[in-house]
């Protein structure tokens, strides 16, 4: 759900609360399991300085017991005589997560954004699994990515600089919209052992095609990790999974693999169908096709082995709806599918994806 203010001086609205949850069941002979359960709250004071400075609050508690690690690197491959889904592959982790993000409008459209996060994590590995025989293997570099600590927490402090062109930013159509961040977790204390930084790097162009009707939407990302993050780091940008999952390279399961260097691309052919009114509100209807493709690095010299030879390139590819509801709130449906997986995955979520 969504709730916004608005105003008929300053876009896209004065504040929003944003809500959203998702829980899964499965069958056991216990009764009834929870496999994941995610549950956010985002408030976003858009002109807490009006035209100047915004501010998001975001609170959220993720708990996920089929979360899967198949080994480091852009040629990680499950083992011949298993199949994805075996208990090896598998490990939980459960972690609530504070976010408190600024962004001050510069000019020209220019902007400074700073973030701080704080995220408590319970980690379950079982001992005879993958994971945990990376974390014990004779090469040192492999022990150094996937050192396990089942109790920790990890404190981020974030710097951004970003040029924004957008017509809109909830539904946009034209323009352009950069960023670069840095972001450091100083580790040190026992309970936040964990000291490595994030350079995140991504461009996102909008071409309307035709008015109010078709737009082209690309996106590349750069990610990149240093010093020793936690490994579940090592298949994730800004919160979420880069090759695979809902907001990366669709259609591949989410951590299929893992790496310190990330880059993948997006490009999307949006088409709106029609637009109603409803509940007060212009809504509409569109559809999207897209491609997305992308690989990893498990680190940047001597595990390239773990790499694989040639291009590499994992690809996903699908098409979707789109419902937008007033000038606030777009739902995102999207099927993909993609050479690495097995069948189709389909992801229903808020937002663009990007």
């Amino acid at each position: 759900m969504s709730l916004a203010r608005t105003s008929p001086t300053l876009e896209p609205y004065l504040w929003r609360v944003e809500a959203a949850g998702m829980i899964t069941f499965r069958a056991s002979d216990d009764g009834v399991q929870i496999p994941f359960f995610d549950n956010y709250v985002l408030l976003d004071l858009a002109h807490l300085i009006p035209r100047r400075l915004g501010l998001k609050l975001r609170l959220s508690y993720t708990h996920e017991e089929d979360l899967r690690y198949f080994g480091l690197g852009n040629a990680s491959q499950i083992e011949p005589g298993t199949e994805p889904s075996d208990p090896r592959y598998r490990y939980e982790r459960t972690h609530p997560t504070l976010q408190a993000d600024l962004d001050y409008e510069l000019g020209n459209h220019w902007k400074l954004g700073w973030g701080l996060e704080y995220t408590h994590n319970e980690l379950s590995v079982p001992s005879d699994g993958r994971l945990a025989e990376d974390a014990a293997s004779p090469d040192p570099d492999i022990r150094r990515l996937t050192q396990i600590i089942p109790s920790h927490s990890v404190a981020t402090f974030r710097y951004g600089i970003g040029w924004d062109t957008r017509d809109d930013e909830v539904d946009t159509k034209s323009g352009q919209n950069h960023a670069l961040r840095f972001d450091f977790s100083p580790g040190g204390p026992e309970a936040v052992p964990f000291g490595w930084s994030r350079v995140n790097l991504t461009g996102r162009w909008y071409l309307q095609v035709i008015p109010e009707r078709l737009t082209l939407a690309y996106r590349l990302v750069g990610d990149s990790l240093l010093g020793t993050p936690p490994f579940y780091e090592l298949a994730r940008y800004d919160n979420t999974y880069a090759i695979g999952g809902s907001k990366g390279v669709r259609g591949i399961p989410a951590r299929r693999y893992h790496g310190k260097l990330k880059v993948f691309s997006n490009l999307e052919v949006r088409c709106r169908l029609l637009s109603f009114h409803w509940l007060d509100k212009q809504n509409t209807l569109g559809v999207v096709a897209f491609v997305d493709a992308g690989r990893v690095w498990a680190d940047y010299s001597r595990l390239s082995e773990l790499d694989g030879s040639g291009l590499g390139l994992h690809v996903g590819y699908g098409g979707g709806l789109r419902l937008g509801a007033g000038e606030t709130f777009v739902l995102r449906i999207d099927v993909a599918g993609s050479p690495d997986a097995d069948g189709v995955s389909g992801y229903l979520t808020a937002g663009h994806l990007f």
